[in-house]
Parts: C-alpha cells; sequence; structure tokens
C-alpha cells in the first residue's frame, strides 16, 4: 500500500531537496483543447462571441447532452432534439433548421422543446482585492452567483503566475463551494500563495449541477466516457491538459474505471483496486490543489493502465516494476504541470512530490533502490497480490 511515509522515504532517500535543479528535466507536453463537429461549425460562425476552448466536449450525465465551456460561455449539443447552441448566460445563439438565429434564454423558437440549456457565465465568480501577508501569501473573500434553475456546486482553484505569465509559481488549496442555490449568490474566502509584487494570480473555475447522481459521466476522448467523482472533476480536467494525462484517461474510460473520493486506511493517500476497477483519493487530499489531486491521480491511472494491459500479474518483479513505473508518471505529470520549474514547499505535500521528482530525475538508480526499500514486504510476499496503491 502507498502511504505517505512511504513516499517520504523514497524521497529523502537521496536527501534532495526542492533547491536542487533537475539535471535531466522531462519534456513538458503539449497541452490544449479544441472544437469538433457541430462546436466547431457554430464558433465559425461567431468566433468572437463563442471565443477559445476552456476543454474539450463532455457530456451531461443525465441527458446525454455534449457541453463545452468556453471564454465566451457554453456550447451545447442537444442530445433530445439534435441542435447545437451557444450561450453566454443571456444570449443563445442556435443552429438550428432556420440556420443561425438569436434569441434571449427565456425565449423560444417555434420549433424547440422546452429545456433550456444552463451557463454559468464568466462574471458569476468575482473575487475582491486580497490582503497581503508578511509572509507573502494574501487571503480574500468572492461571491458566486448561481444563475441555473437547480442548485449548483463549484470548485476554485487560485495559481499564482509569474507577472509577464511566463511560468506558474504557485498554487493554493482548492475553495469548494457545494450547493449554491438557484439564482442565489454565496461568499466564500479564497488564497493566493506567494502573492509577491511580481505575480499574479489565475483562478480556474469548474462547476456541476447538483443532481444527486455519485458519477458524472465525463468525455475523455475514449470510446466510452469515464465515470467520475464530481468533487474529483478538476483533477480530471488538469489531467487533460497533458498529453500524457489524456492518454491514462482514454485507457481507465475503456477499462470501466471509476474515479471516486472516499476514505483509506490511515496514511494512505490513493488505491487502486483491479477487482473492482475503482480509483479512489482520500478526503485529505481536499486540503490541497487540483494539481496535487491529479497528480496524485495519475499515479493510480498508472496502475490501473498496467492492469488493463495484464501487467498485474502478482509476482514479485512486477509489483516492483509497476510501482517504479506509477512513481515516474507521478514525477512527470508533476514536472510537466510546473513546466520543471518546481513550486516552494508550501506544506508536506509539496515537499513530497517535489523531492520524488527531483529523484527521480537526478538519480534514476537511487530512485529504484529506495522504491526496494519502502515497498519490501508488500512486493516480496511469497504470493503478493498486484498493487493497487
Amino acid at each position: 500500500m502507498r502511504t505517505a511515509n512511504c513516499l517520504t522515504s523514497i524521497a529523502i532517500a537521496l536527501g534532495l531537496t526542492v533547491s536542487s535543479l533537475i539535471a535531466n528535466p522531462i519534456p513538458a507536453a503539449a497541452s490544449g483543447c479544441r472544437f469538433d463537429l457541430g462546436f466547431l461549425t457554430l464558433q465559425q460562425l461567431i468566433p468572437n462571441v463563442v471565443g477559445k476552448c476552456l476543454v474539450d466536449e463532455h457530456y451531461n450525465p443525465i441527458n446525454g447532452d455534449g457541453l463545452q465551456e468556453t471564454t465566451g460561455g457554453l456550447l451545447v449539443w442537444r442530445k433530445a432534439d439534435n441542435w447545437t447552441a451557444f450561450t453566454d448566460g443571456y444570449h443563445t445563439w442556435v443552429n438550428g433548421p432556420n440556420g443561425l438565429q438569436e434569441r434571449l434564454n427565456t425565449q423560444r423558437f417555434p420549433w424547440e422543446l422546452s429545456d433550456t440549456p444552463c451557463a454559468i457565465p464568466s462574471d458569476a465568480v468575482t473575487f475582491e482585492p486580497p490582503t497581503v501577508g508578511l509572509n507573502g501569501n494574501a487571503t480574500g473573500t468572492g461571491s458566486i452567483h448561481n444563475a441555473c434553475d437547480q442548485p449548483v456546486s463549484f470548485l476554485i482553484d487560485v495559481l499564482t503566475q509569474a507577472r509577464d505569465n511566463s511560468q506558474t509559481i504557485a498554487d493554493a488549496p482548492t475553495v469548494f463551494v457545494p450547493g449554491v442555490a438557484p439564482d442565489s449568490s454565496v461568499s466564500f474566502s479564497y488564497q493566493v500563495i506567494l502573492a509577491v509584487p511580481n505575480s499574479t494570480p489565475q483562478t480556474l473555475v469548474s462547476w456541476f449541477d447538483d443532481s444527486g447522481n455519485q458519477w458524472r459521466c465525463v468525455d475523455v476522448g475514449a470510446d466510452r466516457c469515464l465515470d467520475v467523482d464530481p468533487w474529483l472533476t478538476s483533477a480530471v480536467t488538469v489531467l487533460r491538459s497533458l498529453d500524457e494525462g489524456r492518454a491514462l484517461l482514454r485507457i481507465a474510460a475503456d477499462d470501466g474505471v471509476q474515479i471516486q473520493r472516499g476514505s483509506e486506511p490511515s496514511n494512505l493517500l490513493a488505491s487502486y483496486s483491479p477487482a473492482t476497477k475503482r480509483i479512489t483519493l482520500d478526503p485529505s487530499l481536499d486540503s490541497y490543489s487540483s494539481w496535487v489531486r491529479a497528480t496524485i491521480l495519475a499515479h493510480e491511472l498508472q496502475h490501473a493502465a498496467d492492469d488493463a494491459a495484464g501487467n498485474l500479474t502478482g509476482t514479485t518483479a512486477n509489483c516492483y516494476l509497476a510501482e517504479e513505473t506509477a512513481f515516474r508518471r507521478e514525477a512527470q505529470v508533476w514536472a510537466d504541470l510546473w513546466q520543471n520549474h518546481l513550486p516552494p514547499n508550501i506544506d508536506s505535500m509539496h515537499q513530497m512530490l517535489n523531492d520524488i521528482t527531483l529523484t527521480v530525475a537526478r538519480d534514476p538508480t537511487g530512485f529504484v533502490n529506495s522504491l526496494v526499500a519502502a515497498y519490501q514486504q508488500e512486493c516480496d510476499a511469497s504470493e503478493p497480490s498486484a498493487p493497487n496503491n
């Protein structure tokens, strides 16, 4: 089992610190999203209205509608009557039987059904200027307005970027705002880590309607969608920004893996069960950013990928190899997110991920030896089970 103590022992086996430089940096993967099919057509018709994509197209698990958030609002393909539309939260542009038409959200064309696509406009989340402390960190308050006709929950990540936006400097714990009632606003508190004069914050907002479903069926570009706990969708979105993350998510979706949030045994951050094909992330990870949860999730997704490939056979050698591969993937994702400029050790989790990444990059042999020491009891058992952590 992968415990915090095991992770730490691997990271400190060579005495590495975040102040060290990565001698052999892992190449950063290309990132981005794109418009396809009807969404591409609509974006080409009104490019200045739609704006740029924020994520790839995904699907509403309740009604099968296709959705894609953009800088201007929300693209919607409605399964019920096969029309494609864009809404900025106030106006809707519909590409229907009469070509492109514009109306208010409160209006309907005669050929439309009664459902209205719900959108959270870009100005739904506002931030008051934060107060900077002596340590360079800042705290502030903000407000969220839910314009939908059903309760909506929000996840807000605040990243500190260099003034020239050349790189991300630090990440703050995710702000969780559950169950905002329809047509109402709530306040929240947020942090900005290292809000020094040469930096600027960037906010990443995710949201989902409180339908009561345990899973959100997320489109990850596979033949089937991926079942994800709603509170972990932002971590999945982070992984979708990386080539290696998208590949892992597609494998998991095609193999029927589910990603859930649930209590794990003491000191265990996450696990993968080959028997149930479920990845579980412990709620203790709520105290960190979506980038941290995405990195831990990548470790477990690598186990799921090895399981799908038939590489978790339960032998001692495969046990060590599976952990080595998962930790290398974890280090790659962490390095890629930070573009090989690792963040400060703002807490024990960041120090642990930084040290693991540095250990993998600077001394591969020492890294493997530390794995043997950390996993000897598990992997050298007479009949070890497949790694599930």
